[in-house]
């Protein structure tokens, strides 16, 4: 796993107060109301992802702001993160013109004493879809309690300590991984194959629990350069080519799973074929698949 950590190229704050002022080149970003109705603040940044390899599959992605000035911490409040629904650059950006947002915060974290500190906020849903292109990277927005006095304020990319900056820090493994819904099966005295799975230039991992309580399964990986014709690929061990993987029931002796990596193996296709095994009754399996491109 690998971690790069983004630098906002957009952070600023607007002012209900000054509605059509823009305030780009602070070094602060605030939010929540600061003296009355009428007195709200909100701060709005982006980052950009271009960094980050073309094949690679984000695990997690955390916002980090580092809280300074905190008027009001005898308040349980909470700081919420949402995503621009439009772009507006930092420096024309006022309150007037601010992008919309969602009805429902990316993420949202309640703090009352915190100061001097990064807070953390979890937006790797929202970042993935940066990511992949399936929503528009217009950055965010955080927003404070707005119905009483309790501005927050955090440092921002212009401060002159870049150990308090703002910051996005995203894992990400290389290679773009593809998790297909779990499959619940019963076998029969018939072999029979699960939903296939289409490879091209990328590799399975397919695994098969034994979720029974009494009776064993066999199983097997198969493969086909069609997804119709399919043929088992056989697993050397020091004894030779085992024809069928047994599977034991869940608390028998022996492991009730197996994993399946069609690395080293042809084919367009691939999928699990499973069958009641020595002539016992059926037993349920759970199918699990993956696949890695890149």
């Amino acid at each position: 796993m690998a971690t790069t950590v983004f630098t906002p190229t957009d952070n600023v704050y607007i002012s209900e107060y000054y509605y059509y002022q823009n305030f780009s080149g602070s070094s602060s970003l605030y939010c929540g109301q600061y003296d009355g109705s009428g007195d709200i603040y909100r701060s709005i940044l982006r980052f950009d992802l271009e960094s980050l390899p073309a094949f690679c599959t984000i695990t997690d992605a955390k916002l980090k702001l580092f809280i300074y000035r905190n008027d009001a911490p005898a308040v349980s409040r909470t700081i919420n993160v949402y995503q621009a629904l439009s772009y507006v650059p930092q420096n024309i950006v006022t309150y007037a013109n601010q992008p919309l947002s969602p009805g429902s915060p990316e993420a949202s974290l309640i703090i009352s004493s915190e100061l001097d500190t990064y807070l953390e906020f979890d937006l790797t849903n929202l970042v993935k879809g940066w990511y992949t292109g399936s929503i528009p990277n217009n950055g965010i927005v955080v927003t404070g309690l707005e119905s009483d006095n309790a501005l927050a304020g955090f440092r921002n990319g212009y401060y002159d300590n870049s150990n308090c900056w703002p910051l996005l820090e995203v894992d990400y493994v290389k290679g773009i991984i593809t998790t297909y819904p779990v499959q619940n099966v019963v076998t029969t005295t018939n072999w029979v194959g699960s939903q296939p799975i289409p490879l091209g230039t990328r590799t399975a991992t397919i695994t098969v629990v034994n979720t029974g309580s009494t009776y064993d399964a066999a199983v097997e990986l198969e493969i086909s350069p069609d997804g119709v014709a399919w043929g088992w690929a056989p697993f050397m061990t020091a004894s030779g080519v085992f024809i069928v993987t047994p599977l034991p029931a869940n608390g028998y002796l022996g492991d009730n799973t197996v994993v399946f990596h069609t690395s080293g193996y042809s084919g367009a296709y691939a999928r699990v074929s499973y069958v009641c095994r020595d002539g016992n009754d059926p037993t349920t399996l759970s199918i699990y698949a993956t696949t890695t491109e890149g």
